[in-house]
Order: C-alpha cells, then structure tokens, then sequence
C-alpha cells in the first residue's frame, strides 16, 4: 500500500506539478505473431478473458499463448493524469519478464503492466508505437488517457502502447513507506534504501528496462516498433535503440537526456539558467521591459518584502502564509510551464509596486483555486498559527484537472507520480557515476544566485552508499551511435532537458533530425506544431523531407 501524503515544503508540493506537466474505439484483439512477411496476426480473445487482467501466467514472456486483455482497473492509478476519455478504449495486461535477464533460467521474475489502443484503421502490416514516460518512475500506463488527446491521427494507423517500466506505476512500484513517498533529506532517503532489497534492486536499471520492451515487443509480434519517449523516457528509447537496433523502425525523442549527460551537474543550474533567460528575455520586448525596467531587482524587492512580513493569503476557503522562500519557488517552478512563464515579470512587478493582483492570477492558475491576498499590509503578529504555504499546496496540487476530461481516481498511494526508490536507484547506479561527485556538486551548487536544486539533489547523493547498487556498467553512459531514423524535439525554454542536450545526442545518430520549438518548455507533445511533426515524421518513417514550416509560425505569448 502506498499511502498519500501531504509534502511540508511547497518546492516538493510544486514538483508535484512539474512532474505532471515530469490519448477511439478498439476490438478485443492482440496481435499474437507474425508472418515471414512481417505481418501481425490477431486473435481473438475467449469470451471468459479475465477482465482483471491477471498475472501472465507464463514466465518466460515469451509464449505464444494469447495474452489477457482486459478493462484497466483505474482505482489502481495515481490520479495525476485525466483518465481515458468518452470514445477512447484502453485495454491493459500483464507481461512477466526475468528479473535478471543474464539469468532467465532462475524463475525470478517481474510482472509488467501493459496497456493498449489499437488502431481504428490499422495498416498492413500493423504498426506499433511504444509510448515511454519519464521520471525515471513515471507510470506510463497512466498517461494513456492523455497521450491521445494530441496525437490523434497516430490513433487512426497505428496500435499504441505504454509498458510501465519495472519499479514504476502496477510493475512494482519502488516507493518509499518511510517516508510516505516524498523523502525529504538525506536520512529519510537511507531509511528508504533499508526498505529495499539492494541485491534486486540492480536489476531495474535503463538497460533491464530496455531488454524488457524487447521482451514485451517479442511477445506482441511486431516485427518492428517506433518509440516515443519523453523527457527520462528518451534515455529508455536510446538504450533500446542502442541494443535492438533492427527492431526499432523510427524514434521520437521529446526532451532528450543524452546517455552521455552529465545531469546532475547540469541540473544544478536550472534556476539561475531559467531566471537569465526571462530576464534577457524580458529585456528584449519592449512590452515587457516597459512593465518591468528591472526583473532581477524586483524578484529581490518582492522576496524581502515576503521574508519580512509573510503575506496571509486565501486558496479557496483556507488561509496560509506566503513566505519568501515559498514565492522563490513559485517564481521557480513557473518557469517550468510556457503559460506561467509570460506571465511572471507582470506578477513580479507590479507586486514589487504594491498590486498583488496579477500575483493572485499567477497562483491560482498553478494551484487550480481562487487565490487571493498576496499583498498583505497586517503585521506578522496576527498572522499567528496560520500554516504555511507549503501545508496546503499539495492538497489543491493533488486533484488540479489538466484537461476537461474526469480525472481518475486516486489510488491508496495518493497523488504520487513518481516512484522514488526506482528514481533513486537509477539516479545512484547510473547518473551518480557521470558526475564530479558530491564536493564539487556542493561547490557548484555554492555558486547559484536564485538557489538550487542541488538543495534536494545532494541529500540523495550523499545517501546513495546506502543504496548499495552499485555503478552501472561504463557503455551505459557512452553515447549511443544509431542509424535508427530519429526525431528529436527540444523546448527553446526547457529547464529540465536542455536544447544542448539534444544537439548532443543527434551527433552519432545518423539519420536524425533535431528540432527546437521555439517558446516552449519541457515536453513538447502540448505544442500543436511539435505533435503535427511526431505525426508527420512517424507516418512517414523518415526525417527525410520533414516539413517544419510550421516552426517558423510559432509566435510569442503575450507578456
């Protein structure tokens, strides 16, 4: 069981949101195998098909015999996503994979959640597209309700699929009890690691991850995928494009992670790299330089104003305090989504000159409620015993709708969309060893003006000797050389996967195309253009003659 939790800091209650932002018709058939043409065969399933969808009875993952596709059970969901929409039939399933691949004979094994939408006009040979999520630790099965919503078209020819990862979503989600999965600090992170068992948890790394989608894929009978990832799931597609080259027909890659990325000292920087382009950016418009002659010194005038006497505002009914630390992570994590982002220098700036309504408008558009009263002249005396921001953030966080569909329901472990303890592993097993190590993170860390995410991040360093997974092995972490036709698509204002990063990777990808898409930040399959080329380019199986036309024509958001 993995039960819900209300996060103390709002920085925690805010990545809730990042990570968010971290889709009819189909018959009851599975493609079961395929022909020497390379064609996919469909059978039809019994009609006493357990629609609960139990476990694969066979553990090799590799039986002919027909898979049971079923209704997903929703209640098992984290609730973080919309759910399915009217019109749109998602089946899911369970595939069992080795746990230790190098090992299939041991009869240890993991049980995969699979979900599906097969095509309304399938093509001859039917082809598949394997939707990979991010995190790492994200449910990618839950996103089924969503992906769809934007890439409609790719519904109509091709079967879509989203495998939870192992350790993620219904695959054996790797929470942290302790902690109720949102450690804070470096010992709530060792008293996770104690959770687990250090001797299974080498397994759930990118590379198993990757040889289970071939297991899953096999089991299916494509003769060949294409792969979306996004964001995290972009490194699972390379890796899987790295080991089975032959089986991957193209690639959409949506906010790269490079395999040779050194993340965690990337990632140190985010804030001070996010406030300094909105800044140039700012200076640059003249509507905007006009409302905000000085972006950098009102953020400060606004941050001392709020250490020295909290404002006591209103989130729907209830009172909190707004602090400077809780407005530096507001300004922070609005940073992360383009809508947000135009608007913060106007609620900056008038805020700083004493009008805290566009301030209002910026907060109760992140946190989905009627905001009010970030101007506040009382004294801090009779604010007393009014929690603070952060206690009441993740409560309205937690059922924030993203689209007008219903969301699902929240399943025992609350809003969590994330697994933490598969996180932590791959952060210690596979990125710890790319980085300069937890000195000179602290001395990078040191250097940043806004503040860090080294704030969170060092903890989990300095707690990865309790994790005993090891290192992964060193061609993990080399850039993988692929001829694989590949998109690659960046946010210009990405804060979590840099445009760099994708001019990184595409340098021995041979067939590729990498395409910024100018305004936007992390995850670009919101971005009509973006979606129009992931379609264009996975019908057509080639960068080849791409049309990108539609780039050009992105205009800025309003200031």
């Amino acid at each position: 069981m993995r039960p819900r939790r209300h996060s103390p800091t709002i920085a925690l209650a805010l990545a809730l949101l990042v990570a968010l932002l971290h889709l009819a018709g189909c018959e009851s058939r599975e493609p079961a195998g395929t022909s020497d043409a390379g064609t996919v065969t469909l059978d039809t399933l019994s009609a006493d098909a357990d629609a609960a969808h139990p476990a694969d009875a066979d553990a090799g993952a590799d039986s002919a015999a027909p898979l049971a596709w079923g209704p997903c059970d929703l209640t098992k969901w984290s609730g973080t996503y919309p759910a399915p929409g009217p019109g749109v039939t998602i089946e899911c399933t369970t595939v069992a994979v080795p746990l230790d691949h190098a090992a299939p004979e041991d009869g240890r094994r993991v049980s995969l959640m699979v979900a599906r939408q097969l095509a309304a006009q399938p093509t001859s040979p039917r082809r598949a597209l394997f939707f990979l999520a991010g995190g790492p630790g994200g449910s990618s099965v839950e996103t089924s309700g969503t992906i769809p919503l934007y890439v409609a078209k790719l519904a109509e020819t091709f079967d879509l699929y989203y495998i939870d990862q192992r350790g993620t979503g219904e695959s054996g989600f790797l929470g942290c009890q302790s902690s109720q999965n949102a450690p804070r600090d470096e010992s709530e992170w060792r008293a996770c690691a104690a959770e687990h068992d250090a001797a299974r948890l080498v397994f759930y790394g990118t590379d198993s991850a990757a040889r289970d989608i071939e297991l899953v894929r096999a089991r299916l009978g494509y003769a060949q995928i294409s792969l979306r990832g996004g964001s995290y799931g972009t490194r699972l597609a390379l890796e899987y494009m790295r080991l089975y080259p032959a089986r991957v027909r193209a690639a959409v890659l949506d906010g790269v992670l490079a395999a040779d990325t050194d993340i965690l000292s990337e990632s140190i920087g985010t804030f001070d790299r996010g406030m300094k382009l909105l800044v140039d950016d700012c200076r640059a418009s003249s509507s905007c330089s006009a409302l905000c002659p000085d972006l950098a010194a009102d953020v400060a005038k606004v941050r001392a104003d709020l250490a020295a006497n909290p404002a006591l505002i209103k989130i729907g009914t209830q009172q909190a305090l707004l602090g400077d630390s809780d407005f530096m992570s507001i300004v922070q994590n609005a940073l992360y989504r383009a809508a947000l982002r135009f608007r913060l220098p106007r609620a900056v700036c008038t805020r700083a000159r004493g009008d805290g309504r566009a301030l209002d408008q910026l907060l109760s558009l992140l946190l989905g409620q009627t905001v009010s009263g970030t101007v506040d002249p009382a004294p801090l005396a009779d604010k007393r015993g009014v929690r603070r921001l952060a206690g009441v953030a993740l409560e309205h966080l937690a059922r924030l709708p993203l689209a007008r569909v219903p969301l699902a329901p929240l399943s025992p472990r609350g809003p969590v969309a994330v697994a933490p303890g598969l996180q932590q592993t791959i952060f210690c097993r596979e990125w710890m060893p790319l980085g300069p190590g937890v000195d000179a993170l602290a001395a990078l860390q040191s250097k940043q003006t806004y503040g860090s995410l080294g704030e969170s991040l060092l903890p989990r360093v300095r707690a990865c000797d309790s994790w005993s997974v090891g290192q992964a092995p060193a061609a993990l972490g080399k850039a993988v050389v692929s001829d694989v036709p590949t998109l690659l698509l960046s946010g210009a204002l990405d804060l979590q996967t840099y445009p760099e990063w994708g001019d990184q990777a595409a340098k021995t990808l041979s067939h590729a195309k990498h395409v910024v898409i100018p305004h936007a930040t992390h995850s670009t399959i919101s971005v009509p253009c973006a979606a129009q080329l992931m379609t264009s380019f996975l019908v057509a199986g080639s960068v080849q003659g791409l049309d990108t036309s539609c780039v050009g024509a992105i205009s800025a958001p309003a200031w």
